[in-house]
């Protein structure tokens, strides 16, 4: 029964995000590009005005972004039924919810925790906005933290080295910092054995990474060349001329800004109802998700480990020169937040004290109430 109540939770939150957020018809470019893999291209043809895109020497415009959205979408575009973000964004965020609630089975977490930590990941987390959201940007960070999930509960039973590292891989094919959360796995099995293990491990995340790489030599010549510094617009402007790009795309310049986004940028006020509204280049996790203090109550090596690797997946987003616009919180948590969860659930695994429990409580006001300032539009 406790397997099948993940499962329940799962359906349930995912059909709140698919319900609560906007539509998403032709907003971004996974499924397009999805219909230029059945029609055998890697680029689309024509370019989309809003979308970032990089122009193809040859003609038509190819996608910056990694390619596994846009991949899982080609069974659909086959048979010609059109799959957009927020569907995708709801599909995969209720599988997450699900696969959270397995991973707190796993790390022993007391009923009560247990499920106060599965409601707070779907509906009191950054996970509400953007699997609620969909869009170019939100479905892959989605997809990614599914995936890093799956990969977490396959390494805490100690199963399968070879699809732990498959499933790395493949989350970092949808967001490339998520690789990153190799020193974990490698963690996990470590002991005996653990050579076979990580060799098993590091061929599953081969596999991908040289599937990414060949495409980025198809793409650009280069297998590190993933196309984000080579954005350009319909008018011909490069994103290097942006002002936040002035030391390129990823920098270590930006990494005190990118601290100041996720941890200290407040929210803003207006004259009217609702007049304290998210501002629109994010706010600090620390308002929106309060319960990550207690992150600082776990103890042990296991929960130092996972912290300094969150702390490895996050660097490239905080180096990174735009810390997101258009946002609830910071989006860019995502691709840490699974290993974050873990943290809380050996701080929080044996109960909730009253001052945790409220900062659940406040915390998913505070993130499902600036969600519904957003889309009901009273936020434009």
């Amino acid at each position: 029964m406790e397997r099948w109540t993940g499962v329940i939770l799962g359906i349930l939150a995912g059909v709140v995000y698919l319900v609560v957020g906007p539509g998403q018809v032709d907003t971004d470019s996974h499924w397009p590009l999805a219909q230029a893999f059945v029609a055998g291209r890697l680029h689309l043809v024509d370019a989309i005005p809003w979308l970032e895109l990089v122009p193809r020497p040859q003609g038509g415009w190819y996608s910056p972004f990694p390619p596994l959205p846009a991949l899982l979408l080609t069974p659909f575009a086959i048979v010609g039924v059109p799959v957009f973000t927020d569907v995708t964004s709801a599909v995969f965020g209720g599988v997450s919810v699900a696969l959270v609630w397995a991973l707190l089975l796993r790390l022993d977490v007391a009923e009560v925790p247990r499920v106060a930590l599965t409601l707070v990941w779907a509906f009191g987390s950054q996970l509400l906005w953007v699997a609620g959201t969909g869009g170019q940007h939100h479905a892959p960070q989605v997809l990614a933290a599914m995936l890093l999930l799956a990969t977490l509960v396959l390494a805490f039973d100690r199963r399968w080295p070879f699809a732990v590292g498959l499933l790395l891989g493949a989350a970092a094919a949808a967001r490339l910092p998520v690789g990153l959360a190799l020193p974990l796995l490698l963690y996990l099995f470590r002991g005996r054995g653990q050579w076979g293990s990580w060799g098993a491990i590091l061929a599953g995340v081969a596999i991908p990474a040289a599937l990414v790489a060949v495409y980025d030599i198809a793409r650009f010549g280069d297998p590190f060349e993933v196309g984000y510094g080579l954005i350009v617009d319909v008018d011909g402007n490069s994103v290097l001329d942006e002002p936040w790009y002035p030391h390129g795309i990823d920098s270590i310049w930006y990494i005190p800004a990118g601290i100041h986004a996720m941890l200290f940028r407040g929210f803003e006020s207006i004259e009217e109802f609702p007049w304290i509204v998210p501002g629109w280049v994010g706010n600090s996790v620390l308002l929106l998700m309060p319960i990550l203090w207690w992150m600082f109550e776990a103890r042990g090596r296991l929960a130092l480990v996972t912290a300094l690797t969150a702390g490895l997946v996050l660097l490239p987003n905080l180096a990174h020169g735009n810390p997101g616009f258009a946002q609830i919180g910071y989006r860019f948590i995502v691709d840490a937040l699974p290993l974050l969860w873990i943290v809380l659930a050996i701080a929080l695994r044996d109960g909730l004290t009253r001052a945790s429990a409220a900062a659940m409580i406040v915390g998913t006001a505070i993130t499902v109430w600036m969600c519904s300032v957003v889309w009901l539009g009273f936020q434009g």
